[in-house]
């Protein structure tokens, strides 16, 4: 039976471009795409544009977005992730929180994997935040709603005079309150550890922060880092599957920097990563999504 599938992702990603193409050449599945930051719906003929789909994957990248998550849990329509799911991994604020409780649920199977300290904080008194943040550098000032690509920004402060250069290079954010982390010191790599399905997969790059301590790049394009495969420890593949479980997630992948011997920090968490580095990762999503389709 032919399934009819809507794709809504923003149509600048090779590896998702690959994808759609092999989707789109399988004879039993009808694809439509949808770019969620051009394509718009009539609310009122929402549901009769909508139903007409057994499946919507949505890559989140703006409110567009969660409408649809929204509209497909009101009315039944499968979908990759649900829109509970989504909104847990899309605020750091919440996120934080969600993962404290299963680290704490599950301790102390997982004593070596720890978050940092974390705050959130509403900058938009200058002074007060000023005097806050020099209490407590060196921290990492991240936005917290992650649902926009175009303004999302992760900031080290470690003395007073780079939270002018933030205010100067952020002046937009401002109003809003944003995530902060301690920094951690690390080796100087991160971790990136992905989830399809069953398989969980290591890809280990060096971090931007310690990048752009070592050479102040003008600018840094994470895309351009050099990948290499990192074999994941067993006790992170369970971990992996805890989280995938208590998430709700089947598709995700997570960050972590290493400390010390075999101590780890969580540092994000994306429930559609770019899965960048990954040896033939456009073939492994096509024969997960294809399972999931036509999956009871």
């Amino acid at each position: 039976m032919k399934k009819k599938i809507l794709f809504s992702v923003k149509r600048d990603h090779e590896i998702l471009d690959r994808v759609i193409e092999g989707l789109n050449a399988i004879s039993n599945i009808e694809l439509i795409i949808h770019d969620p930051t051009k394509e718009y719906f009539n609310i009122t003929r929402m549901r009769t544009i909508l139903s007409n789909y057994d499946f919507i994957i949505v890559k989140v990248v703006n409110q567009n977005s969660l409408n649809m998550l929204y509209f497909a849990k009101l009315h039944g329509i499968r979908t990759l992730h649900d829109l509970n799911s989504v909104l847990i991994c899309k605020s750091k604020f919440i996120l934080d929180m969600y993962l404290r409780k299963i680290l704490e649920t599950h301790a102390p199977q997982f004593e070596n994997i720890h978050l940092p300290t974390a705050w959130n904080h509403n900058p938009i008194n200058k002074t007060e935040f000023r005097e806050w943040i020099i209490e407590h550098v060196p921290v990492v000032i991240k936005s917290n709603y992650q649902c926009d690509p175009y303004n999302r920004f992760n900031f080290l402060v470690r003395k007073k005079e780079e939270i002018d250069y933030f205010y100067e290079r952020y002046s937009s954010f401002i109003t809003n309150d944003v995530y902060l982390q301690k920094f951690i010191e690390c080796d100087g790599y991160d971790r990136k550890i992905y989830v399809i399905g069953e398989e969980i997969f290591g890809i280990k790059r060096e971090n931007p922060i310690y990048l752009f301590l070592r050479e102040h790049p003008e600018n840094i394009d994470v895309n351009e880092l050099k990948r290499e495969p990192y074999s994941v420890p067993s006790k992170i593949k369970e971990f992996a599957k805890i989280l995938g479980k208590e998430l709700n997630l089947k598709l995700f992948g997570f960050d972590l920097v290493q400390k010390g011997k075999g101590e780890y920090y969580l540092l994000d968490l994306n429930e559609f990563p770019g899965f960048k580095g990954i040896q033939n990762v456009s073939t492994k999503l096509i024969s997960f999504f294809k399972n999931l389709f036509f999956s009871e």
